[in-house]
């Protein structure tokens, strides 16, 4: 909930200041920031690519200093706008720090908001403007809370209308969440379908390739006795490498798997790239021995799963040796699971972006499947904010999603963006969950407005900055 106020000081700290100084505080603001958000990178960067623990973390605060970009930009635009005695209201404000986010790239497009994950009633917002537009309003409330501040700690003035304001957008997204809700658990659903899913929690390093597909398949048995409704069975991604083609004697173990639940079920595995240099990382969706769907992971991990740049810049590798040769797949695929029932394959890192779960929504997707393997980042919370940033996909597109995990933080998400309650996985414990998930016939405005909302930003803040250089912007 403090994601309501965490502007708050930065923003009080900007009111007056000149450029350099507005500058200075958006960069110290959004490092601290990110490298409270993301410290846990260093790990995995230390295990995933064989980096000294001191680059890992050299690296990680070049990162965040590289993150911080977007609030160091607000921080200066504000402080221009003070050092020619003129104010920027809060509606511009808003937008222009959103846009500022949104469109600077980045490896992990978070943001404040998504810490409002475990608030259902916040976050359906999501179904008509995405992420821009709930990190608009949480945006816009905060500013409203900097002016009422300011405006009564500095300036000795009345703070009540801009007070009214906060409270009154905060009621409006609390009072459409609440709705949105109300809806969705009152309409009748076109389908139900159960689905189990295994955490197995193979360790890092040590473990043989037949040993943690064993070590799976024992647990998947367990799950189909546990869960005799279950319509299909999904693995994670795991820190191991095993290729169904080319290793007999984990083919033998899956074939006889399938043979013996009788479901289909999806596998992560690796694939050697056919007539060319590096592997795939797969989702492998087997209903019967000798039959078999494949989906190849498209957005690959930078850095982790591959080098950017490599080709024009070999040196690279010389700085990170331990970075993976995968390569991106190029098909988008859908697993038919269930009568009716049509789920969206991705693969740890891509389950953030919400381009290619819309185009798959589209084709005719109705269940989010994600498998990933967040293990490589310790006992830290990579794992909570890889759920965070993959549950508003659910909320996007009103579909629901089934995370499975290696190592923990796996659960089943409804339509609404709600966590099943018992769902969720415990930290490096092997269990099997399984919950029933119902598939919705309503879908979202987002999925055919897109990013109209962000557009719409980008106008309104192109005409505000052309009438802010002409004359004085009254507060709101």
């Amino acid at each position: 909930m403090l994601a309501w106020l965490y502007l708050v000081p930065a923003g009080l700290a900007m009111r007056g200041a000149g450029p350099r100084d507005g500058l200075a505080c958006g960069l110290f603001f959004g490092f601290f920031a990110w490298m409270c958000a993301i410290w846990w990178v260093s790990l995995g960067l230390n295990l995933w690519t064989d980096l000294p623990m001191s680059r890992a973390w050299l690296y990680t605060m070049l990162y965040c200093g590289y993150a911080s970009l977007p609030y160091a930009m607000f921080g200066l635009v504000n402080g221009l706008a003070n050092a020619r005695g003129k104010h920027i209201n809060p509606v511009l404000n808003a937008a222009l720090l959103t846009l500022f986010v949104t469109w600077h790239p980045t490896l992990f497009p978070g943001n404040p908001g998504h810490s409002l994950y475990t608030c259902p009633v916040f976050i359906q917002i999501l179904d008509v403007a995405g992420v821009p537009g709930l990190f608009f309003v949480l945006n816009l409330v905060n500013l409203c809370l900097v002016e009422a501040c300011g405006r009564l700690l500095s300036e000795g003035r009345s703070a009540a209308g801009s007070l009214v304001w906060a409270c009154i957008l905060f009621a409006l997204v609390a009072g459409y969440g609440q709705y949105r809700l109300y809806q969705f658990r009152d309409e009748a659903a076109a389908r139900t379908v159960t689905i189990a899913s295994v955490q197995p929690n193979i360790s890092l390093g040590g473990v043989e390739a037949v040993s943690a597909v064993k070590k799976a398949a024992e647990l998947s048995y367990g799950a189909v006795r546990k869960f005799p409704g279950a319509q299909a069975l999904v693995w994670p991604e795991m820190p191991v490498w095993f290729d169904f083609k080319g290793d007999p004697e984990v083919r033998k173990i899956l074939n006889s798997a399938v043979a013996g639940l009788k479901k289909p079920f999806v596998v992560c595995l690796g694939e050697f790239v056919e007539n060319g240099p590096g592997y795939f990382n797969s989702a492998m969706m087997i209903t019967e021995p000798g039959r078999n769907v494949t989906y190849r992971k498209r957005r690959l991990l930078p850095f982790g799963e591959y080098l950017p740049l490599e080709k024009k810049l070999p040196w690279l590798r010389k700085i990170f040796p331990g970075t993976l040769n995968y390569q991106p797949g190029q098909q988008q695929v859908l697993f038919d699971l269930a009568p009716s029932v049509k789920a969206i394959p991705t693969i740890c890192y891509e389950i953030i972006f919400p381009d290619p779960i819309r185009s798959a929504v589209r084709s005719g997707g109705n269940l989010i499947l994600n498998m990933t393997d967040d293990a490589w980042f310790g006992d830290s919370p990579a794992s909570a904010v890889h759920l965070a940033l993959a549950l508003f996909r659910s909320v996007e597109f009103r579909t629901p999603l089934v995370m499975v995990t290696n190592s923990g933080n796996g659960c089943f998400v409804r339509a609404t963006g709600e966590i099943v309650p018992g769902s969720r996985t415990p930290m490096f414990t092997a269990k099997v969950t399984g919950f029933p998930l119902r598939i919705f016939r309503t879908r979202s405005p987002y999925l055919t407005l897109g990013n109209l909302f962000l557009y719409g930003l980008v106008l309104y803040a192109a005409l505000g900055l052309a009438r802010l250089s002409h004359r004085h912007v009254p507060p709101l």
